[in-house]
């Protein structure tokens, strides 16, 4: 999705957070909006579960879909619910699995990021863990009675820790990269955001394959892990797991964006998260190569070359999708190319999946 795009979305939706709050001054507490615990899918290591996710008060939790795509006027409410949410900053949050526990705080807008260690200092197994997170205590700026906070739902997260034998670590964005948003045009944007149910929003072709291939590597066993990042808001979330398990894409780690709170004064909404997120990713599987997936419709050639200039040799690829059949752009990209390769990064720019499935298998990453 184009910067401006996404910041006229957000500075509209900060408009209409501010004009509810005053006409509706009891809006921050109403008795339907109960304490929620959302859980983010993450990435861990043999050392520790990185547990992260959101503490918020909304009016209902989310509902399943069971397969069945919701009509448009359905889909209209599930964003506007999505988005009409209270953040529960400073309040304390525990995670736990295996008799192990650690705790951590909720930031300003309601985000925890907690690091659960290993089980007396044994190594995580390889997969899926899924440890259980629950809240704790209050604080005054929460303005939230402790016996409210108290019925919010323990859920469970979902944590990978991929094997020692991992051959690549693979970071996709999500718009216009895995999913066909036509993001070159606002209007079309927020029509597929506000009434497109998950399952009627199209993948673009061939990534659901090729990304399976690339979890499972050159003999097909394999588990690599899958993050993807994308400058939507983390309100969309619930949205975006929808999307990819219907759509049958690799289960992975999922970084999104603060689009602002009322709490705080509205921000520009930027990728500078997408950088932070790579680069802690990078310090936790550090002796892993990494591809970096997007397309040319934002700064993903630009963000990625200046990751992979400020860490030599640890980023394999940059693989950028041709959305915009703008040659400027295109020359743009290419001139990052020398750069790059100085650095040991190969950078493939292509219009379909096939020209990258093609340089995985030369480069030995799928069968």
């Amino acid at each position: 999705m184009k910067p401006h795009v996404i910041g006229v979305a957000a500075k509209a939706g900060n408009a209409i957070e501010a004009i509810l709050a005053k006409l509706l001054p009891g809006r921050d507490g109403p008795a339907d909006k109960k304490p929620r615990v959302i859980s983010h899918r993450s990435v861990g290591d043999g050392a520790h579960l990185s547990v992260r996710g959101r503490v918020v008060r909304a009016a209902t939790s989310r509902s399943a879909l069971n397969g069945k795509p919701r009509s448009a006027s359905a889909q209209l409410v599930s964003v506007y619910r999505a988005f009409d949410i209270v953040e529960v900053p400073f309040v304390t949050v525990q995670v736990s699995l295996h008799n192990t526990t650690a705790v951590g705080q909720t930031d300003e807008a309601g985000f925890f990021a907690i690091e659960l260690p290993a089980v007396h200092r044994e190594n995580w197994s390889s997969g899926w863990h899924h440890p259980r997170i629950c809240v704790l205590a209050n604080a005054p700026h929460s303005n939230i009675a402790e016996s409210a906070l108290a019925s919010a739902p323990d859920v469970d997260a979902d944590v990978f820790v991929p094997p020692e034998n991992a051959a690549l670590v693979i970071v996709s964005d999500l718009d216009d990269t895995t999913m066909d948003t036509q993001s070159t045009r606002a209007f079309e944007v927020v029509r597929k955001v506000l009434f497109a149910a998950p399952q009627k929003r199209l993948p673009v072709e061939g990534v659901a394959d090729l990304y399976t291939k690339l979890r499972r590597g050159t003999n097909g066993e394999g588990d690599n892990p899958i993050c993807y990042i994308s400058s939507g808001a983390w309100n969309l979330y619930d949205h975006i797991i929808d999307y990819l398990d219907f759509h049958e894409l690799p289960k992975g780690a999922i970084y999104l964006n603060d689009w602002g709170s009322r709490r705080r004064a509205f921000h520009t909404v930027g990728h500078a998260h997408k950088s932070t997120h790579v680069s802690q990713l990078l310090s936790r599987f550090s002796s892993t190569p990494f591809l970096l997936i997007g397309d040319d419709i934002m700064e993903d050639p630009e963000l990625y070359a200046a990751i992979a200039i400020n860490n030599p040799k640890r980023i394999s690829a940059i693989w950028i999708r041709v959305v915009l059949n703008d040659r400027a752009r295109v020359r743009d990209i290419e001139h990052l190319r020398a750069s790059l390769n100085a650095v040991g990064t190969e950078l493939i720019v292509a219009i379909n999946s096939t020209a990258f499935a093609s340089h995985a298998r030369k480069r030995g990453w799928i069968a």
